[in-house]
């Protein structure tokens, strides 16, 4: 299957409001995808919007840490973004500035 399509259709699933069919299908893919290959960042970004769509903004948070961990800032400028957005809609300011100040340190 072509993984492009694949993306589209879950970011589809999630726009659509089909939170858990989303998770269903990419938190399977997510394990098995090395951590180091940008479709893996794809599929958490995937994993994380359905998670803040559905109202589950710390899980979402627990899972951008986790798949932060020893990524390329470079790399994964989305999920650092998306991560501080998160902590705002948390109304966690603190940790938001840290999460922006954190991901201009290599400019």
């Amino acid at each position: 299957m072509n993984s492009g399509l694949l993306f589209e259709y879950g970011e589809a699933l999630v726009f659509s409001g089909e939170y858990e069919e989303a998770l269903k299908l990419f938190e399977p893919l997510a394990r098995i995808i090395p951590s180091d290959n940008r479709q893996y960042l794809t599929a958490v970004q995937i994993i994380v919007d359905a998670l803040r769509r559905s109202g589950k903004r710390e899980e979402a948070v627990a899972r951008l840490n986790e798949a932060l961990k020893g990524q390329d800032v470079s790399e994964s400028m989305p999920l650092l973004y998306t991560l501080a957005s998160t902590y705002e809609e948390m109304q966690q300011f603190d940790k938001a500035i840290d999460t922006y100040e954190e991901a201009l340190k290599p400019f």
